[in-house]
């Protein structure tokens, strides 16, 4: 029985690099990476830096700050029966959409417009 062990790109690129003294282009076909990646690896190995650790400052920032999502979050338990999503939205400075992710994540029911309609028409008369 062969125990194979999956090994991650960028140990493999090391090996690459430095023991086989391959060429960018090279391992970017082998490993099946960007050749800028492989530019990038190599520039920090070359500063002395650690590729394996992920630099801060990267990726795509957070649209919504905790004291927004708290305050969505209240306006909603004040008010549950006025809570409408634009208003919310456009009270707390974000999107209706994201109003909506956050009530989704809480868990928290809402209903539209539509429905509220429909309810109320075919609700019994007293």
């Amino acid at each position: 029985m062969v125990f194979v062990k999956e090994i991650d790109n960028k140990t493999r690129f090391i090996v690459i690099y430095q023991d086989a003294t391959q060429t960018a282009t090279l391992i970017s076909n082998i490993l099946n990476i960007s050749l800028s990646t492989i530019y990038n690896w190599i520039k920090r190995i070359k500063s002395d830096e650690d590729i394996f650790e992920v630099q801060k400052g990267r990726g795509r920032p957070k649209k919504l700050t905790q004291e927004q999502e708290d305050e969505i979050l209240n306006q909603v338990a004040e008010k549950p029966n006025k809570s409408i999503v634009r208003r919310i939205g456009a009270q707390v400075g974000v999107s209706k959409s994201v109003v909506h992710q956050v009530l989704t994540k809480n868990e928290l029911e809402f209903k539209s417009i539509e429905n509220l309609i429909i309810r109320c028409y075919h609700a019994p008369h007293l």
